[in-house]
């Protein structure tokens, strides 16, 4: 925490709205819409925060009176549970191959099925395993021939079925729209052919649909769509982003429907009712309000399309299982009747047949016994998760197995290999597991993939997203991975590691449906030696205990002992920031104080890298599952943050009562909010934070910031001013910053600003501050349990003590740093007589404080004087006081009034005993540190506080 305060109470800042929206050349070259110097942002600083610390910001690629429109809508954008992702495909710089828009990856439990009797892995019908860091030969025979291994595998697998739309041959939308250099659309008639491939939205009256809610109403009544509409939707928005760019700003007519631009996304809207203007997102089912600014086009034959949100209701006598779901939740229906209010009277189909419909198993005979095998629901992001398939998050190989496991009554044996790569930590690698039961999956990703990576043909563009998943060439072999450090290192998901690849090109979508094979293993056994890159054999049984703990055991077998070792889910925590190089282009994210800052590059590759990052966070959000459990400290996340209603990476920094103060890593700023608000961060996305530390050099930090120049920083950090970085040596030595546009130095600005005002030429501010004008630093929320520092303790009262919280900078400042600068004021100014209630600085064994005057006639010559960062109360003759200047209002007053509760009994006077009270000051002495837990916090900015550890004392010593 720094010691000033400001930053603490921040009040809302205008933010810059994240972009959903890119243009894509091809399906493999992305094109970011703006550069450092196409960033729009705000100047009014009269809008700014009233914060050190900045909040965080979107880049803004549209115009800036978004910001008003995203805040003058009534709900969040999260109820529009699709991100979407605006795509467009180009057959203008690949010869004569088609490639096709983005497309979900199908629901592996509809097209893919296990076939008995069929051999998958053996000598004759495989090419031979890689040899470089991938399943060796001999791994390759021991998968083959081992008595683990079961003989009999499921290898028949259907092709996945398609939306009927996309797979028609006669679509334009197949591949014959053309697009130009920049992604336009070159002619209107694609717009108009593909009319006929979208299907009616609306429900069927002679079979069941399977229908996703989007928004739960009251009444049993819910917004829905069908899940067959996926695609379809997806490609309307995607056609919609691109005409309403280009198109109009339209005057809204009631009951017409236009481009309406929501968070970012240009979305179908029908105007409901005009002053103020009301819409109903007709593919979504919410209703909004517009702000006076919002932006409404023409989006031409777009309106043609059918809607796809459907208001339904459940018939009476539905089962009460299928009342009450929440967004998200798929259920099977069929249409009863229309009433006249267009809503759809459904039937829903019971569980088991609906069941029936959603998914499918096959059973395989092993060992005699009957195991269903793997219904891959782990493997699929369902229809609402990503318009992208490249951006799916794959699920682990132990995810996998867990479901695997829940498909079996007791318990799952495994068998299989495991290969070593290399140590993270001690007894900690980065491994790939290859269960037996997976032999065909194994087959695919370490066989099949690399002669069709090979055979893949890229535009010499072609630019990975951030956050991507590819295939990167390394040692004459393919890896899956994620795009980590733009542009040529990946997360290797088989095989749980960093790699920077040669070649990179996207991944087939066929192995997208497939788990990663890398995962953490720590092996318990100390003095075992492990060879790198090579296979050993494991067995593990995961039964309902083992299944809860999200792990798995397992028993390695190394030269015939058996070792045993733990494997978890793979997370890359080796966060890294970008290089600041002397020179480079930056601006500030946010700022501690007045010397130490975070900051961002404007370089072009950091700034496209920023915008995935932000583009890619805000999708993941979007449908990423909360935390179940605590998080632990360091860990990545996802963090919704109050200024802006928008989602970012944060880190985790400590945990306590239900709360995390955390990081966001992009920005720099620090916050606690409600573990419950978190969400799971994919690990892939946990590489190279956007933001880096800087310290200014030659600024004083033996001074505390003052008003002037947090409002000065706030304008350079708010308006994104861009600086112009330079350092001799080591940046961590300290930098210069300088505003590129004016080449004002910023470190000289401050250092002006921090001057004294009393030092100052013609400085005639005498004005008076009271007591209510400095804040006293908190020592938490009621219900945190802290470490703070007893000042003073009460001698007529046992249960009082001044205490103040465990916070080092500030405690260094106003112990050791503040007296010095007090004394040079005021041994140049004169005596002074303050009022009641008025801040002062007052004299003490010779070392000046900072104080309040409680009584300025205490007697003849003296004034009662309380000390405000000390809470000890003195009489202090009036030649020994003087004037409090305005710059010694900050920082914050360090103690606290506190009062002992639920300690130890009373007597009838409310008195403890004379030997616990003999106790209480053995145990808590002045100038020490204490666990309190803060019970109870009054307006008057008075704690009651419980001490558990000086209570179990107590009662150790038989006295409670």
């Amino acid at each position: 925490m720094a010691y000033y305060d400001a930053h603490m109470d921040a009040e809302q800042m205008p933010g810059v709205d994240r972009a959903l929206v890119e243009e894509i050349n091809d399906i493999s070259s992305l094109q970011i819409n703006q550069d450092a110097n196409q960033i729009k942002t705000i100047s009014n600083v009269d809008k700014l925060i009233k914060s050190g610390d900045v909040k965080l910001r979107r880049p803004n690629t549209f115009n800036v009176m978004q910001v008003e429109n995203s805040n003058n809508m009534s709900e969040n954008i999260n109820e529009h549970e699709n991100n979407i992702e605006a795509t467009h495909k180009s057959i203008s710089n690949i010869k004569d191959k088609h490639v096709s828009t983005p497309q979900r990856v199908n629901n592996i439990n509809e097209s893919q099925t296990k076939m008995a009797d069929q051999p998958v892995v053996n000598a004759t019908n495989t090419k031979e395993f890689s040899q470089q860091h991938r399943l060796r030969t001999n791994l390759k025979e021991k998968y083959n021939n081992s008595n683990v291994r079961d003989k009999t595998y499921n290898n028949d697998r259907n092709d996945s079925q398609r939306n009927s739309f996309q797979s028609d041959k006669g679509s334009d939308y197949n591949g014959r729209e053309n697009i130009n250099r920049h992604g336009s659309i070159s002619s209107n008639s694609s717009v108009n052919n593909d009319l006929a491939f979208y299907k009616d939205t609306q429900l069927s009256k002679t079979k069941f649909i399977t229908v996703e809610i989007i928004i739960p109403l009251d009444n049993n009544e819910y917004w829905i769509y069908k899940l067959e509409d996926t695609d379809a939707r997806t490609n309307l928005m995607t056609k919609l982003q691109d005409i309403a760019r280009k198109s109009r700003n339209m005057q809204p007519v009631i009951g017409e429907v236009y481009g309406v631009l929501y968070e970012t996304v240009w979305q179908r809207a029908m105007i409901t009712s005009l002053n103020p203007t009301k819409v109903h997102f007709i593919d979504f089912g919410n209703y909004e309000i517009l702000g006076k600014s919002s932006e409404i086009r023409d989006i031409g034959d777009l309106i043609k399309f059918p809607k796809f949100a459907r208001k339904i209701r459940l018939t009476q006598g539905t089962s009460d299982k299928y009342k009450n779901l929440q967004r998200g939740e798929k259920i099977s229906v069929r249409m009863l009747t229309l009433n006249s209010e267009k809503t759809i009277i459904v039937e829903v189909e019971e569980e088991q047949s609906t069941a029936k419909n959603l998914s499918s198993s096959t059973e395989s005979t092993s060992n005699g016994t009957k195991k269903k095998l793997l219904s891959q629901k782990n493997f699929k992001v369902s229809p609402n998760k990503s318009t992208n398939p490249s951006m799916i998050q794959i699920p682990s190989v132990l995810d996998a197995l867990a479901d695997l496991f829940t498909q079996n009554s007791s318990e799952l044996h495994i068998n299989g290999f495991i290969q070593f790569f290399e140590s993270t930590q001690k007894n900690v690698y980065s491994v790939t597991l290859l269960p037996q039961v997976f032999s065909t999956e194994v087959t695919m990703i370490f066989e099949d993939i690399q002669e069709e990576c090979s055979k893949i043909q890229i535009p010499a563009d072609y630019k990975p997203k951030a956050e991507e998943l590819v295939c990167g060439y390394w040692q004459e072999c393919w890896y899956r991975g994620y795009i980590s450090t733009y542009p040529n290192s990946i997360f290797v998901i088989d095989e749980a590691r960093i790699l920077q690849v040669n070649e990179i090109v996207p991944c087939p979508k066929k192995y997208l449906n497939i788990c990663a094979f890398g995962v953490m293993c720590e092996i318990n056994h100390s003095t075992v030696k492990l060879e790198m890159n090579h296979n050993y054999e494991f067995t593990s049984i995961i039964n309902e205990n083992s299944n809860k703990q999200k792990n798995i055991e397992i028993q390695i077998y190394v030269n015939s002992e058996a070792i045993q070792a733990v494997l978890k889910t793979s997370k890359s925590t080796n966060l890294s920031n970008f290089e600041l190089k002397n020179g480079s282009k930056i601006c500030l994210t946010s700022y501690r104080n007045h010397y130490c800052m975070f900051a961002r590059s404007l370089e072009e590759v950091d700034v496209e890298y920023y915008n995935n990052v932000m583009q890619s966070v805000a999708q993941y959000a979007q449908t990423a599952p909360y935390l179940t459990e605590s998080p632990p400290d360091k860990e990545v996340v996802i963090a919704p943050f109050e200024g802006d209603g928008n989602s970012y990476r944060a880190m985790v920094l400590k945990t306590q009562n239900n709360k995390a103060q955390i990081v966001y890593i992009d920005f720099g700023n620090l916050t606690e909010i409600d573990i419950k608000d978190l969400k799971v961060m994919p690990y892939h996305s946990q590489q190279q934070s956007c933001a880096v530390k800087v310290i200014l050099k030659d600024v004083p930090r033996d001074v505390p910031m003052n008003q002037e120049v947090d409002m000065y920083l706030r304008h350079i950090s708010g308006t994104e001013v861009p600086l112009i970085c330079t350092f001799e040596g080591l940046s961590k030595d300290g930098v210069r910053l300088m505003i590129a546009d004016t080449g004002e130095c910023v470190n000289d600005k401050i250092n002006q600003l921090l001057i004294p005002g009393w030092k100052q030429a013609n400085n005639n501010d005498n004005t008076c501050y009271m007591f209510n004008d400095i804040k006293v630093a908190s020592l938490g929320r009621v219900g945190d349990t802290v470490n703070a520092l007893v000042v003073y303790a009460a001698k007529e009262d046992i249960t009082s003590y001044m205490i103040g919280p465990e916070d080092f900078e500030l405690m260094t400042h106003i112990f050791e740093v503040m007296p010095a600068l007090l004394k040079e004021y005021c041994e140049k100014m004169e005596y002074y007589i303050p009022r009641t209630q008025e801040l002062c600085l007052a004299l003490y064994d010779g070392i000046w404080y900072r104080a309040v005057c409680l009584n300025p006639k205490e007697s003849h010559r003296a004034a009662q004087i309380f000390f405000i960062d000390y809470g000890n109360v003195e009489l202090v003759e009036h030649k020994d006081i003087r004037l409090m200047p305005k710059d010694y209002i900050l920082p914050q007053a360090f103690a606290n009034m506190c009062n002992l509760v639920n300690l130890a009994p009373v007597d009838c006077n409310g008195q403890y005993s004379k030997v616990v009270q003999k106790k209480l000051k053995e145990l808590i002495m002045e100038n020490s540190f204490i666990k309190i837990k803060i019970v109870e916090y009054s307006e008057d900015g008075c704690y009651k506080i419980e001490v558990p550890e000086v209570r179990a004392m107590l009662i150790k010593h038989g006295l409670v």
